[in-house]
């Protein structure tokens, strides 16, 4: 696995990102032969009152094709994810959440779905 992460922050903005490349063997391949994917997250964080954050996340995930094989197709549907998401401080030891994240790929029965979460933070 081989990875690059980095940061920035000016003001009351602050964006990363991650770029990662794996491999592995599997049982389901030819023995020497290897599965391996790339994956890109951007994420970014605004501070937009005193304890009110606004967060924005996406991500894709690439997979290889499988070695020696003539065939286009890769060994898994790539993967598209985009998130939002909206946090306030209620109180010091309070933080509360709420985001909606959507998913979409190439391939699958299932090709888009979306969820929504909620969280509550609370630190004594």
């Amino acid at each position: 696995m081989l990875g690059l992460d980095g940061e920035y922050s000016a003001g009351h903005a602050l964006l990363r990102f991650e770029l990662l490349r794996s491999a592995w063997d599997a049982p389901t391949v030819r023995p020497g032969e290897a599965l391996s994917s790339w994956s890109a997250v951007l994420e970014g964080r605004y501070k937009l009152a005193p304890g009110l954050d606004l967060g924005l996340r996406g991500e894709h995930v690439a997979f290889d094709q499988l070695e020696g094989r003539r065939s286009s197709d890769t060994w898994d549907a790539p993967v598209w994810r985009a998130e939002a998401g909206l946090g306030r401080r209620l109180r010091r030891s309070l933080y509360v959440a709420a985001s909606y994240q959507y998913n979409w790929r190439d391939g699958g029965p299932r090709r888009t779905g979306g969820l929504v979460a909620a969280r509550a933070q609370l630190s004594f």
